[in-house]
């Protein structure tokens, strides 16, 4: 049978980590992306990088977590909310 690779990205968030536990008793295998303390640890807003990134790794399922959660922030700030 043909392993299935998954990638959580937003790992270490509120929904990731949350995602990260159900896997996890599940026994099912999956790696992670987040700025830091994960298999992956990049920076989504570094574009060319993250294109690197998924030009070079094939991932038959992509979790995306990542979020920004500060009401404020993406208020004053928009355009990269």
């Amino acid at each position: 049978m043909k392993s299935i690779k998954i990638l959580v990205i937003g790992s270490n968030g509120l929904l990731g980590s949350e995602i990260t536990k159900y896997l996890n008793k599940k026994k099912i295998n999956f790696l992670t992306v987040a700025r830091n303390n994960s298999d992956f640890n990049l920076d989504l807003k570094r574009f060319k990088k993250l294109n690197y990134f998924f030009e070079n790794n094939n991932f038959n399922i992509v979790i995306n977590c990542a979020a920004k959660v500060s009401i404020d922030f993406c208020e004053q700030n928009f355009k990269e909310a």
